[in-house]
């Protein structure tokens, strides 16, 4: 694994240098054979919204992927990890029957979703299109382990020209990851700034980056980014101030201050700050 620290002031920057040296295989200065890259932001801050900016590039000459995969995975669960990715192949009907047999199949035998393996049938099948393609995808990791590409059937050999850039950034994940815990990558970069600094700018950037995000994931409409921003300062600013979250009931008392101190509003405002609970991480409060 090469380690790169990259001078890089924001977001724009990041993104011209991913196409410069990684994306356009045109330039002088592309990394061949350099095809799982890992992106840690400014010391942990900046990278999902760096991530999404290059999701939503058009294609052009400098930018020539046939397709971009995105995927967003917050649980240990890799049969809905290559569920979502056959969702974007547009597989088809008969894989949609071979996830709902081997779900049944898996439900007799009373196995727990969080230990429903990848189906080697449909990652023939996702092979077999990815295959023919060059392919980029983008991956934010929300839980603590990495994940073997080729078991879900996404060929990302390092003689091919596809690429796949992930973080381990779940929305609100704001510090640096160890290199320890990033083994199976060609290349780990981070950004640093001229002045050493992260500017207010950014960060505010990446908070509404990752409220998007989030919000998107808990797919209740109540939740607005803006509501999810909200939720995030309040309980950064509780933990600041030694409040603590551990313990059997903080599932319960987490949604309390949110629906209790009037942020989360309605009559779906329970159900939606459990929603929320579930999917923001509190171990990454700052404190």
């Amino acid at each position: 694994m090469k380690r790169a620290v990259v001078p890089v002031d924001n977001i724009s920057d990041a993104v011209n240098l991913f196409i410069k040296y990684h994306f356009n295989t045109d330039s002088p200065t592309y990394e061949r054979r350099q095809n799982i890259l890992y992106f840690d932001g400014w010391d942990g801050i900046g990278a999902s919204a760096v991530l999404t900016a290059i999701s939503n590039l058009p294609r052009s000459k400098e930018f020539n992927f046939d397709r971009v995969i995105t995927i967003h995975f917050s649980k240990s669960e890799s049969r809905s990890l290559q569920r979502n990715i056959a969702e974007q192949l547009k597989l088809g009907t008969s894989v949609v029957n071979v996830f709902h047999k081997q779900d049944e199949d898996d439900d007799f035998e009373g196995i727990d979703k969080t230990s429903r393996q990848e189906i080697p049938e449909v990652s023939d099948h996702i092979f077999e299109v990815l295959a023919k393609e060059r392919f980029l995808v983008i991956f934010r990791n929300g839980t603590d382990e990495e994940i073997n590409w080729v078991n879900f059937g996404i060929p990302l050999f390092d003689w091919r020209e596809n690429k796949a850039l992930w973080t381990y950034r779940w929305p609100f994940i704001f510090t640096p990851i160890l290199e320890s815990n990033v083994r199976n990558v060609h290349m780990f970069l981070s950004a640093v700034r001229d002045d050493g600094k992260i500017p207010d700018s950014q960060l505010t950037t990446s908070v509404h980056d990752n409220s998007k995000e989030l919000a998107r994931f808990t797919k209740v409409d109540s939740l607005t980014p803006d509501i999810v921003t909200d939720c995030w300062f309040y309980l950064a600013w509780l933990s600041f101030n030694d409040v603590n979250f551990s313990g059997h009931d903080e599932e319960v008392h987490v949604p309390n201050f949110w629906v209790c101190d009037g942020i989360i509003k309605g009559d779906g405002a329970w159900e939606a700050g459990s929603r929320l609970f579930e999917a923001m991480r509190l171990e990454h409060l700052p404190s």
